[in-house]
């Protein structure tokens, strides 16, 4: 399978992942957090566990399924090597689901804030500040959380199989993220390189993929 074709197949996957987490992110925001008395870090105390359950399962699904497309690839060229799932793979995916958890609660407390924002205008008066877009915060959240785990797992897999695996960069089709993701679009990572993987913190939207390749 070629790589645009691969590319196509990763997002394909990816998608779906995401909008299912998505859907689960932005319930759980609505039914535990919006409204509420209660600040977000003491919410996370009472639920988050519950919430950690589902972006662990988003994140291992990820995960494993950047591993199966480097399996693909190897097998182009090497089809009797296996890739296994190994303790660093678990320990990985333990700390990326914390990682991605961390984020959702940041975003989640600048929502909650947000809800009960007042400014005073050229009246003295109070005015309460709009709310901030709720959906929007969590698509953002939904593709960190999948894209942000396929990445890591593929750099992860390279440096632990030691083939000489290359790692492409390749943007998403009608890319808008001229500043950051199209300067490095089609750029090639080999072993020992440490690619560039979506800013967790400012870029949440990105959708740029690294793509396993032998040549």
């Amino acid at each position: 399978m070629n790589q645009k074709a691969t590319s196509r197949k990763i997002t394909q996957e990816l998608e779906k992942l995401q909008r299912s987490i998505k859907i689960k992110l932005e319930r759980f925001y609505k039914q535990k957090i919006k409204g509420s008395q209660l600040p977000p870090e003491t919410l996370r105390q009472k639920f988050g566990q519950q919430l950690d359950n589902e972006i662990r399962n988003t994140v291992q699904s990820s995960w494993f399924y950047s591993n199966q497309i480097m399996q693909e690839t190897i097998s182009e060229k090497n089809p009797d090597f296996k890739i296994q799932i190994t303790t660093k793979d678990i320990a990985n995916i333990e700390s990326t689901t914390n990682k991605m958890s961390d984020q959702f609660w940041t975003t989640s407390s600048k929502l909650w804030i947000r809800e009960n924002e007042f400014k005073v205008d050229n009246k003295s008066q109070l005015v309460q500040l709009s709310e901030f877009d709720i959906p929007a915060a969590m698509v953002g959240m939904s593709l960190l959380f999948t894209y942000y785990a396929f990445n890591q797992a593929m750099v992860s897999k390279r440096d632990e199989t030691s083939l000489g695996i290359k790692l492409k960069f390749v943007t998403r089709e009608n890319c808008i993220d001229t500043a950051i993701c199209i300067p490095l679009n089609g750029r090639v990572f080999g072993p020992g390189d440490i690619p560039i993987i979506p800013i967790v913190d400012t870029h949440k939207h990105c959708k740029c993929r690294l793509i396993p390749t032998l040549s």
